[in-house]
């Protein structure tokens, strides 16, 4: 794998330990074997952005076109980093999956200004029914994500269509059945604390990303001195899993910058913390891209025994309320928020409670 950025060094994900199918996949198509179905699928969009992206012959292979998106936020004073996220969803991101993005109100300037790739767009909340991208819980994190990136359905994934998600038959394994589930249905305000009905969807295949115009050596991936990512892939993680009753407790959240990117894997359920860094070069350009195809590529949950090695994180224990120490997981259903405003009363009704990360 590539160099680390100029962030505290945590262990390198083990990609053999994670997905030996992940592992097997790239050496098979190394040898030229053609796969079908959904990874076939992603494997096209692939060997497509490869070709755009990447050039064997440059420094690290990265293409000229590669080179100017990255290289045009140095040279460019006064670009705010909803113009560089925009950019990089446009340039880097969306070329990598079959699927759209959606970005807070704050880029909604930056959009307008950019064309759309066709059946790649950027999408802001609202499109979604949702009031912004803002997420958390009052007694513990909540702040906004710069953009989610999501799949089309024709990958076999979720629809930028469907506003109140609906389980088939053929989508029940990937929902956690949830006795209370029917009182949710019900259409509240704000006032009442809990979500209106229509802003309780969130595509099943997402990642959530947060833009940087410079990662600070001060950041660490493991360490006390965190960069917003690493409060964001935690309560991603919660509110994907708890909030919205998916099964997968591995969820993804990408952090990305012109000079690379750091991807972080949180187990909600085992509180197991996987995290590293990338500068741009190809061999990291296809990592992003499992990173974009978690649930063809990586497990849905990690197994514990497996990474014993990884100590727990501290999220699901360093919770306080009122002197007793809780855990993340120990909140209830409709305490976790997603799709309000960042600027949304909810977030006033309550000050958060001391909560500090707990690093056994």
């Amino acid at each position: 794998m590539e160099a680390f950025l100029q962030v505290d060094e945590g262990p390198p994900i083990p990609f053999a330990l994670l997905s030996p199918f992940f592992v097997n996949f790239l050496e098979s198509v190394s040898k030229g074997i053609q796969h079908k179905g959904l990874e076939g699928e992603a494997f096209g969009v692939l060997e497509e952005a490869l070709a755009k992206l990447t050039d064997p012959m440059r420094p690290k292979g990265l293409s000229q076109e590669f080179v100017k998106v990255t290289s045009s936020f140095r040279k460019r004073k006064g670009r705010t980093e909803a113009e560089i996220n925009a950019d990089m969803a446009k340039g880097i991101l969306l070329p990598l999956i079959n699927g759209f993005s959606i970005l807070n109100a704050s880029h909604e300037d930056a959009i307008s200004k950019r064309t759309q790739l066709d059946g790649r767009l950027m999408l802001l909340p609202w499109k979604m029914g949702w009031q912004g991208l803002a997420l958390g819980n009052t007694k513990a994190w909540y702040g906004e994500i710069d953009m989610l990136i999501c799949h089309n359905s024709n990958a076999g994934q979720s629809t930028v269509a469907v506003v109140c998600e609906e389980v088939s038959d053929s989508d029940s394994d990937d929902e956690v059945s949830d006795s209370d589930s029917d009182s949710d249905d019900e259409e509240l305000s704000e006032a009442d604390g809990k979500w209106p009905a229509e802003e309780q969807s969130l595509p099943k295949s997402c990642i959530a990303v947060e833009g940087k115009k410079a990662v600070s050596p001060r950041w660490s991936l493991v360490g006390w001195h965190f960069s917003q990512a690493y409060a964001t892939a935690v309560t991603f993680s919660f509110v994907y899993h708890y909030g919205f009753c998916f099964k997968a407790t591995l969820v993804p959240t990408l952090q990305v910058s012109p000079e690379g990117f750091q991807i972080f894997l949180y187990d909600c359920k085992n509180d197991i913390m996987l995290a590293q860094s990338f500068l741009w070069s190809r061999t990291s350009l296809i990592c992003l891209w499992a990173f974009l195809h978690t649930r063809i590529f990586f497990p849905h949950t990690l197994e514990p025994s497996q990474f014993s090695f990884v100590p727990k994180f501290g999220y699901g224990y360093e919770l306080f309320d009122k002197g007793a120490v809780l855990g993340f997981n120990s909140l209830k259903r409709e305490e976790f928020y997603f799709g309000l405003s960042k600027n949304s009363k909810m977030w006033k009704k309550e000050e958060p409670k001391k909560f500090t990360p707990l690093i056994l």
